[in-house]
This record gives structure tokens, sequence and C-alpha cells, in this order.
């Protein structure tokens, strides 16, 4: 008994090959001369997006920060020019007027309650900084 082999032959399929490229009209046409793959049109829509997102960044600026005013932050323990800086040659003088070293002290104490508050705290070290 004669064995005989057979070879084994690969059947291509192509399943309908795709078809014509598709026909555009009006504006797609337009577009399709610049932007020939789908690809291309999604890239130019993204960048689309992203140029319009700089623009408006560009020009919308930052929010106001609220002022100092705004937010009372300001200690009201007395008028201005009432206790010379530590570091003023008239302090000396006044504190040897009786009873400014007890407004100085008073003052110190409204401050420390007012360093409680963090905003406060905040803007203080931020206007000595």
């Amino acid at each position: 008994a004669a064995v005989r082999s057979f070879q084994r032959s690969h059947q291509r399929r192509f399943f309908g090959g795709g078809g014509p490229p598709p026909e555009y009209t009006g504006f797609e046409a337009t577009v399709r001369t610049y932007l020939p793959e789908n690809h291309h049109i999604v890239l130019a829509t993204l960048g689309a997006y992203f140029g319009l997102y700089m623009i408006v960044k560009a020009t919308s600026g930052k929010k106001p920060v609220a002022d100092d005013e705004d937010l009372d932050l300001k200690p009201q323990t007395q008028v201005a020019g009432d206790i010379p800086s530590v570091f003023s040659d008239k302090f000396d003088k006044w504190s040897q007027t009786p009873g400014n070293p007890a407004k100085w002290e008073k003052s110190i104490e409204s401050w420390e309650k007012a360093m409680e508050d963090p905003k406060y705290a905040d803007t203080y070290s931020k206007s000595i900084a």
C-alpha cells in the first residue's frame, strides 16, 4: 500500500476587501482636502480645544485676592501714633510717662489675642517679611 502525502494549501479569504474610498461632498470635502485621514480630524479637534483653553486661560487673568481691609484683620487696639514703635527713638521718652507702660502691656495682650486668628497671623507675617 502506497502512502500518499498531501500538501495542504492555504485558502485566502478577502471578505469583501473594504470597498471603494468614500466620496465626500460639501464642507466635509473641503476639510478632507487638508485632513484626509480620520486620525487627522481627531488631532485637529483636540488641538482646537487645547488652543481655546489656552486663550481662555491667557485672557481670564487671576482671581482677585481679598484685601486686608475686606477681611477686617487689622488690629483694633489703638489709634495710629498712640504708641510709638519699640525701635523708635521716641519710645524711651514715651515709656517714662506715667500710664504709658500700662497702655503698652494692654496693646501686647490685644495683639496676642489677635495673633490667635490664623488669618491675622498670616497677614502679619507677610507684612513684616
